[in-house]
């Protein structure tokens, strides 16, 4: 059988790397919501608009009207 301290090196392995998982999915997480968010309020950075352009049509349904 393996030694003990092997065994004990391996569990606290995987320990770090199912904390380090879990960090990782929570900041994706975040970060996606934050997007969501500021897609929703328009806060943030995003495309700015152009003085004195005209918007084009949004969708290609409403340039065939």
């Amino acid at each position: 059988m393996f030694p003990s301290i092997l065994l004990d090196a391996g569990a606290q392995f995987l320990g770090a790397a199912l904390f380090a998982g879990a960090a990782a999915l929570v900041a994706a997480a975040r970060t996606a919501w934050r997007r969501r968010s500021r897609a929703i309020t328009g806060s943030g950075p995003g495309p700015r608009p152009v003085p004195g352009a005209t918007p084009g049509p949004e969708t290609p349904a409403e340039s065939s009207e």
